[in-house]
């Protein structure tokens, strides 16, 4: 099954900081391979639960780290930064998404599945900021990647995997 569809019948935390170091490690192997996903999202990501095992799936977005130009959207609606100078080969892209999911994996069933921008995903995180209980390392990692004022400081997919 995706992931989405995981998340909606199992909330294991355990299980879940296991699958989302699993699809660091995946994203980590395509970035080492010369290529960045750009369309990372729950449902590019499949379970298997015995052994407990994820695939990164759908590469048809997928662009060259070597790519310098810049502007070209590609991805699903919240999950990827809104940002006029990030290059298109960026690893970036993939951090973005890779907190997105990390975001999504600790909220409500589905409370993240209508985010459609940037700025619905800012208003997101915002919410759950204001929350009580919340981890403080992945406060910490939305507040530097979800809600970073520019793409340069968007965390890399190392330091990401470190907060989950």
């Amino acid at each position: 099954m995706d992931l989405r569809e995981w998340l909606r019948e199992h909330r294991d935390h355990r299980q879940i900081n296991k699958i989302l170091t699993m699809v660091g490690e995946g994203i980590k192997e395509l970035h080492s391979m010369g290529y960045v996903h750009r369309d990372l999202k729950p449902d590019n990501v499949v379970v298997s639960l015995r052994p407990l095992s994820v695939k990164l799936i759908d590469f048809e977005r997928a662009q060259p780290r070597t790519l310098t130009t810049v502007g070209h959207v590609r991805g699903t609606a919240g999950y990827f930064p809104e940002r006029e100078n990030l290059k298109d080969g960026s690893t970036k892209w993939d951090s973005y998404a890779l907190a997105a999911m990390a975001l999504e994996c600790d909220m409500e069933k589905d409370a993240y599945l209508h985010v459609m921008t940037e700025r619905g995903a800012k208003v997101k995180v915002n919410e759950y900021l204001n929350e009580k209980g919340t981890c403080p390392e992945l406060r910490n990692l939305l507040r530097r990647t979800l809600l970073a004022h520019d793409a340069d400081d968007i965390l890399e997919i190392n330091e990401i995997m470190q907060a989950i």
